[in-house]
């Protein structure tokens, strides 16, 4: 048996202990794939950090929310709490009526 030299389609597997030959297409295969599942990685990342960066959003927006309504609520009840006290005044002392009459004209 002589020594005979590889086709060039033909290339030694790094991967294999045995040494074997493996033929070009299925490490062309194996490229394409391993590129395919990295492209596929990365859209899977992008995806993960526009959840999360939408996600952050919302609940930025949800604590304004509950701070704007809290804001609200303590000024109703501020405006409430002047009324009560402007019409508990106005009952000891009644407001002043001023009679219908023509504005005055300066001449």
């Amino acid at each position: 048996m002589g020594i005979t030299t590889p086709s060039p389609n033909v290339l030694n597997c790094p991967f294999s202990s045995t040494g074997t030959l493996m033929p070009m297409s299925v490490l062309v295969i194996l490229l394409v794939v391993l590129v395919l599942v990295v492209a596929g990685l990365l859209v899977l990342a992008d995806r993960a950090t526009r959840v999360i960066r939408r996600a952050r959003k919302r609940r930025d927006a949800a604590e304004r929310l509950a701070a704007a309504a809290a804001r609200a609520t303590d000024k109703a009840r501020a405006r409430t709490a002047a009324a009560e006290a402007s019409d508990a005044l106005t009952t000891v002392m009644p407001a002043i009526v001023v009679e219908e009459r023509e504005p005055r004209h300066v001449a």
